[in-house]
Order: structure tokens, then sequence, then C-alpha cells
């Protein structure tokens, strides 16, 4: 009888759940940060970091399989003040801002996961 396990592991280059290899933050962040702050100079990255990986693993979430941002809009919304109220910048302050004021921020990372990922998820 096969083993299963619930647990995720990690490989190479991403997070194994259910069958599917999930791409980790970790691997992609610098990446991200260096391709942000040569366009961004007057949006430190600290402040949107959080924002961005929000859309960039909600690109990912099976929830929001064969969905586009826009459809998907109204559920992130929703979560995001539980999401948010964790989040402190580099420094350790907290970010304040409502949904509003980071939604481009989760869009733009939600369109990046897709690309990288080519709409994998």
């Amino acid at each position: 009888m096969p083993h299963h396990n619930d647990q995720p592991s990690s490989t190479g280059t991403g997070q194994k759940v259910d069958g599917t290899t999930r791409p980790m933050w970790g691997n992609f962040s610098q990446k991200y940060r260096s391709d942000w702050e040569s366009r961004f100079s007057n949006k430190p990255w600290g402040r949107y970091e959080h924002a961005f990986r929000y859309g960039w693993e909600g690109a990912q979430n099976d929830r929001f399989r064969d969905r586009d941002f826009t459809s998907s809009q109204g559920d992130l919304e929703r979560d995001w003040p539980n999401r948010y109220n964790s989040w402190s910048d580099h420094a350790g302050d907290k970010v304040e801002g409502v949904w509003n004021d980071f939604k481009e921020t989760v869009r733009e990372g939600w369109e990046s996961a897709r690309r990288e990922f080519n709409r994998a998820f």
C-alpha cells in the first residue's frame, strides 16, 4: 500500500504539493526585487513586496485555477485584511494601507507569476 504524505516537500525549484511542484517565493524574490527597483525608484520594495508576493502566490493557488486576475480580484480583496495585518517592512514597521493602495501591485505579482510559469496554474 503506498504511503500518502500530506506534507509539502521542497525540491530544488519548488515545493511539491499533491504531486504538483509549486515554485517557491524565495527562489524568485531577488529577481523580482531587482526588476522592481530598476523600474520604481519612488516605490520602496520593502513597502510593496508583500503585496506583490500576495498576487504571485494567488496566481498559483488552486482556488484561482483557470481564472484571470479580474475574476479573482473580489476574493483576493476579501482575503487581503487577513493576510495584510501580519506584514511589516524590512525595518519591522507595520505598513499601513488598504486594498486600493496595493491592488495594482497585487495584479503585477499575479501577472508575473502567470507569465513566469506559462499559466501552468
